[in-house]
Parts: C-alpha cells; sequence; structure tokens
C-alpha cells in the first residue's frame, strides 16, 4: 500500500514537471502556432473576393481550451507570450500573407478588472446596413434573461468567407487522426452505451495522466461518435477580429475588453449540442455574462437554438445575429439561460460565437501554450466529450488542461 502512495506521488510530480517544462518552453514557438487560423480566416474572405481559394500550408493552431472553452483559463495562466497579426483589412481584397507577427506581453501587474453586467442592444448603422434588434419575448418572471436578434449583422460575403475558412482548416487540420477525451469513466461508458460500442471502459483505458483514450482506441471511436466541429481565433490575430468586436460594441454594449476567444463551429447532419448553461452554478465570477454568435449558414432544417425554461426557438438565418445574457446583474448564473443547439435534419449548421465575461482578466481572450500530455503528434486535434446529460462531444484544433487526471494540481502551479 505504502509502495502504491510512493508511486501515485511520483506521478503526480512527473505530470506536473512536463507541464511547467511545457509551459516555458512553448512560449517560443507560440506565434506560429496561434496565429494560422487567422490567416485561413483570411484566406477564406479572399475566396469571396477574387473566386479562388488561397491554399496556405497549415502551420497549425495548437493553442489553449477547455470542455468549457473560457471559463478557467484565468486559472491555468497569468503570464505568457502572446501574439498579434498586422494583417490587411478582410473587408477589402488582402494582398499576399501576413507579415511575421509582432510579440507583445500581458502586463498583468498593471492589469485592473472591471465588471461588466449590461446588456443593451441599439440600433447602428454599419458599412451602410441598418441594425435593428428584436427582443425575444418570454413570460418567465423570475427570470433576468434577455433574448434578441438582429438580422444582417454580418454580410453575405463576410458568412461565405469565415465558412470557407473555417471548413478549409479543419479539413487540414482532420488529416491526423483525433484522440478522444471524457470528462471520465463513467462519462465514457454513457457514451459507448450510446453508440453501441459493446465495450466497458475503466480507468486504465485511459493514457498515463489523462483522461484521453490511446491513438487506437480513438480512432474506432471517432468513427463512431456524433460531435461537432470548432476552430479557435484570438483578439489581435486578425484585423476581422478587431472589426467583429468593434461592431458587437457599438451595437450591444458588450465591451471587448470583456470578450473572450472567438470560436467557429459546424454541425453535420444529426449532430447537435445537448442542453446546458454557459455559466457555472458556483461563486465565480470570472464566468460568461453573456453570449453572441452569428449564424454563417442557412440551415435546411434543424439546428435552432432553442432556450427551453424561456419556451424561446431561433432559427439559423445567414448573417443573424443571436445574444443573450447568461447571468444576473449581481454575478450569479441564471439558470433559465439553460439552452441548447438542435440537431441539424438537412444541411450544414455554422456559427460564430463569443462569450463576454462578468469580471475580466488579464489573459481574457489570448492564446495559451499547450500542456505536455497527453503524448501526441504536433497539432493532433481532439475530441472532448463533457459530461454526458448536460454536454457533447466536440472535435477542436487546440489543447486544454481540462483533460488532465491532475488538472488541479498542475492549475495551482502555473497561476
Amino acid at each position: 500500500m505504502g509502495r502504491e502512495k510512493v508511486k501515485q506521488r511520483r506521478n503526480r510530480s512527473q505530470v506536473k514537471k512536463r507541464s511547467e517544462a511545457r509551459y516555458k518552453q512553448e512560449g517560443n514557438s507560440l506565434s506560429a502556432r496561434s496565429s494560422i487560423f487567422s490567416t485561413w480566416v483570411k484566406s477564406g474572405l479572399v475566396v469571396i473576393v477574387s473566386t479562388v481559394i488561397v491554399v496556405i500550408c497549415l502551420v497549425g493552431t495548437q493553442n489553449f481550451s477547455q470542455s468549457k472553452d473560457d471559463v478557467t483559463e484565468n486559472k491555468v495562466m497569468q503570464t505568457e507570450e502572446i501574439t498579434t497579426k498586422n494583417l490587411s483589412d478582410e473587408r477589402n481584397a488582402p494582398k499576399g500573407t501576413a507579415n511575421k507577427p509582432p510579440t507583445k506581453t500581458v502586463d498583468v501587474k498593471g492589469f485592473k478588472s472591471t465588471i461588466h453586467n449590461i446588456l443593451q442592444p441599439v440600433p447602428i448603422t454599419y458599412d451602410g446596413r441598418n441594425i435593428q434588434f428584436v427582443e425575444i419575448k418570454h413570460e418567465h418572471k423570475e427570470s433576468s434573461v434577455r433574448v434578441y436578434i438582429a438580422d444582417n449583422f454580418l454580410t453575405e460575403r463576410e458568412c461565405d468567407g469565415l465558412t470557407a475558412a473555417h471548413l478549409s482548416h479543419v479539413r487540414e487540420a482532420s488529416k491526423k487522426q483525433p484522440l478522444v477525451c471524457f470528462e471520465g469513466v463513467q462519462t465514457m461508458n454513457k457514451y459507448l452505451k450510446d453508440i453501441n460500442f459493446r465495450y466497458t471502459g475503466s480507468k486504465s483505458d485511459f493514457t498515463p495522466g489523462t483522461l484521453c483514450v490511446n491513438e487506437s482506441f480513438s480512432k474506432s471511436l471517432s468513427k463512431r461518435l456524433h460531435y461537432s466541429l470548432s476552430t479557435a481565433f484570438y483578439r489581435g490575430d486578425s484585423k476581422f477580429s478587431e472589426i467583429f468586436e468593434e461592431q458587437v460594441e457599438k451595437a450591444t454594449g458588450l465591451s471587448k475588453v470583456h470578450g473572450g476567444k472567438f470560436q467557429i463551429t459546424s454541425y453535420n447532419a444529426n449532430v447537435g449540442y445537448k442542453t446546458h448553461t454557459d455559466c457555472t452554478e458556483d461563486d465565480e465570477i470570472r464566468d460568461r455574462f453573456a453570449t453572441i454568435l452569428v449564424y454563417l449558414q442557412d440551415v435546411k432544417e434543424g439546428g435552432e437554438t432553442k432556450f427551453p425554461v424561456l419556451g424561446i426557438s431561433v432559427k439559423p438565418v445567414k448573417g443573424r445575429l443571436l445574444v443573450w445574457n447568461n447571468m444576473r446583474p449581481d454575478g450569479s448564473c441564471d439558470p433559465t439561460s439553460i439552452h441548447n443547439a438542435a440537431k441539424v435534419i438537412a444541411g450544414r449548421k455554422v456559427i460564430i460565437q463569443r462569450w463576454y465575461y462578468y469580471k475580466n482578466f488579464p489573459t481574457l481572450g489570448r492564446a495559451h501554450p499547450e500542456p505536455a500530455l497527453p503524448e501526441r503528434q504536433q497539432y493532433q486535434p481532439r475530441i472532448s466529450c463533457d459530461e454526458y446529460d448536460q454536454g457533447s462531444c466536440r472535435w477542436y484544433d487546440e489543447w486544454g488542461y481540462d483533460h488532465l487526471v491532475d488538472y488541479k494540481l498542475v492549475q495551482h502551479s502555473l497561476s
């Protein structure tokens, strides 16, 4: 028994040391990895202007994410090297590839957190378009949630460009077999049962120090699991990110300095996302106050964003923005904000979304280095399956820390 405890302590120590080493070493290569998707965004927009798909060699994006994406990113990193790209305006025809991105350091000591607890959409004129908001009313008297839509928030050209960039990047990244990770053993077995996979999993199926299965097991599972596909880019990665967050701030009042990463997600037929809240019901106020998403394609059938408690269902319409608050003005998570992405029945659903936080923090919306585990190929994607009853599986082009067995220990060592 004593030997087993010593072995466990030694394993935890090794995980911590590997992660700390990777944390220090990854800073030098972060520029190349954090900027590539913005290049794909740029190339996708070029498609619309010149009708020629600009194919760029995939360097890869391997930034920081989690099953809850940005929710706990503030706890993992306090300082790091971050990258910004000086790209030409995507709303004009860009020329060539971007210049080598400069590197700058987040000033943690000089940063002062602020609180953002107001969602106030207003009509604006942008790029010659009159953008009007319509509130979707509900009758839940105890709910603080307000839901708004605005059509033509993005142009057809912008929607098509972002979609092309996302799908091109997914195709390139998918050339490598994704590793599959679960929230735990119980969650894994529920997913296995769901896909009629005749096997009962155990902790021994996970690779050392992680909640991810090995490559051969992942290959078998990835052929049968249903999952959406997400790619991310960050503040300063491209001119589009700056234009988009400015447009959102003017229209909704959501401050850009409270915004997390930008995420483009696609759902193929028979794929959706189960009912969940975007905020967590605990005392953490560095959490998602509001969610915005823009539908980048019309969907033939299905794919609605539904709020079951509020009795609201929003149909995907190309260019339409949907925005709502998840938290109350006092910083608590409002459970009536629970929502889901209905399964796509026919066609494909593509959205761009961003979360805005109640209390911001220095590294919010910035790309982060990756953990060392699991051992994997460079730029190998992952499929992360959240808690079964309130989550779904999603493919990511980047790695977070939530799949680590010793996540709490690593989190403490990096904060």
